[in-house]
């Protein structure tokens, strides 16, 4: 069940932090919102047939990783996992580490723009995002709003301006 699936989350700790830099539902993190497994792939995850899940973010650490997967459901679940790694040679101390975090706004509170990743600050790469968006009556989702992307130190407007989330999701019309 959703719920139940909802529950399990998978954190990331690098070296000896004491917050996590990965920090959502294990679901979510590998591009299934809602808590429901289906099929689906991306070039940097995928649950093939909707039941094995992939992950194939590079997430490079210099010293010390904790992957931390917990079951706050009240049902166990059985759980199987690999986790592959390489070997580097020493990497420059500049190199960038994968972070992740979830948001949610249920329900989402009108004229009040959702902001998917504020407050970031520093060198680094948007990989994307997982957006779930769940329609509450029986009617269309139109995910009208512009999408607002704002890089480099942009401030008072937006580099990108798009025409809505639909569009950003590539779902027209939800």
């Amino acid at each position: 069940p959703p719920k139940a699936m909802r529950a399990v989350s998978l954190e990331v700790f690098y070296h000896d932090a004491r917050e996590p830099s990965v920090s959502v539902p294990c679901l979510d993190f590998f591009g299934l919102p809602h808590g429901r497994p289906a099929p689906y792939a991306s070039a940097l995850s995928a649950a093939q047939e909707g039941r094995g899940f992939n992950a194939y973010f590079p997430m490079p650490f210099a010293r010390h990783v904790r992957v931390v997967l917990t079951n706050a459901a009240a049902r166990a679940q059985t759980v199987y996992y690999q986790i592959d790694y390489t070997l580097e040679p020493r990497f420059a101390e500049d190199v960038g580490y994968l972070h992740a975090s979830f948001h949610r706004q249920n329900p989402t509170i009108q004229k009040r723009d959702f902001e998917i990743s504020a407050g970031l600050v520093g060198p680094g790469r948007f990989l994307g995002c997982n957006v779930g968006v769940r329609v509450l009556d029986a009617g269309n989702w139109y995910g009208e709003g512009e999408v607002k992307i704002y890089r480099d130190g942009d401030a008072d407007l937006p580099t990108i301006c798009g025409t809505g989330l639909e569009d950003y999701v590539g779902s027209a019309w939800g």
